[in-house]
């Protein structure tokens, strides 16, 4: 089995050093090594493309992993392990899923959520199972391989992500792809495995979307020339369409496309009645998954709403 490994920085990719954590190229060839001394049936290749900590991602960086993955993703790899840091990870896991077309090789995200010297790390355990589920031959999606703590290790389908919660490094979507058990592969019968249908896209700098979170008495006073607003709900995916001040946001909007997300069929509450009447496009993703999205649309010249 041959595997190319892409390094980008992030935790996974740093060190300690004089109490700050800062990027350390040797680090990703440390994580193969100590791989390959119980696994030596197994290649890889590797390509450092950039190196920074994944907070200071922009679209100079994304569009140089987009190339990458372009330029390797149908030469005949078993798989692409791409190294990430978590703050923005399931950004450049949901561009690649958005801005890549015809793939046909696997790509699996690998983060850690402390460096790896450090005991508590889980980026080798992440890395290993991501070469596990390569070896099983799944379709040609985009995943993220991540164990929470005191839980199984799972195999994320990057669109299914639902909820990254930093404050203690969890990752969870619905459904997964697979569980990984005592180094037991075991695929999610409900997870469907058709391919990605992305279009190869360069991602536009700084696209003017608007993001609006709901909190209690928002001033909604928001007037930019943006392309797309995305609405984040409160967590039953609920807004406060009674609000003056938000239907005046919305009505000086009123030819912007704005979409809602996590926007839950199963709640039935009366705030979601005016959706519609007011041009809010309902969605049952989750934000980052919608904002890659989006973004990939403004940059291709799609109209928002339409696939």
């Amino acid at each position: 089995m041959k595997i190319l490994v892409i390094f980008t920085g992030g935790t996974i990719g740093s060190k300690l050093h004089n109490g700050f954590i800062s990027p350390d190229n040797s680090t990703g060839y440390e994580l193969i090594d100590k791989f390959k001394q119980k696994n030596a049936d197994v290649e890889f290749d590797t390509l450092n493309p950039y190196t920074v900590l994944s907070e200071n991602l922009s679209a100079k960086e994304l569009n140089i992993l987009l190339d990458t993955v372009r330029k390797n993703v149908n030469a005949g790899y078993d798989g692409i392990i791409i190294t990430h840091g978590t703050d923005t990870l399931m950004y450049s896991a949901n561009a690649v899923c958005e801005c890549v077309k015809n793939t046909t090789t696997p790509i699996v995200f690998v983060s850690s959520n402390y460096p790896l010297n450090e005991k508590k790390a889980n980026g080798f355990i992440n890395f290993k199972n991501a070469v596990l589920f390569i070896s099983k031959k799944p379709s040609a999606k985009t995943y993220i391989s991540y164990k929470n703590a005191g839980e199984d290790a799972k195999i994320h389908y990057a669109k299914n992500i639902v909820l990254h919660r930093e404050a203690d490094d969890r990752i969870y979507s619905n459904p997964e792809a697979a569980t990984i058990r005592d180094s037991k592969v075991i695929i999610n019968p409900e997870f469907v495995t058709d391919n990605d249908d992305g279009y190869d896209t360069t991602l536009l700098e700084n696209p003017k979307i608007l993001v609006v979170e709901s909190y209690v008495e928002n001033m909604y006073d928001y007037r930019n020339n943006v392309d797309a607003i995305i609405i984040r709900p409160y967590h039953s995916g609920t807004v406060n369409i009674e609000s003056h001040k938000f239907q005046d946001f919305l009505k000086y909007y009123k030819d912007t496309p704005k979409i809602l997300v996590n926007a839950m069929d199963n709640m039935p509450y009366e705030s979601k009645r005016n959706l519609e009447k007011y041009g809010i496009i309902p969605v049952s993703s989750s934000f980052i998954p919608t904002y890659m999205k989006v973004w990939a649309m403004i940059s291709r010249g799609q109209i928002i709403g339409n696939k």
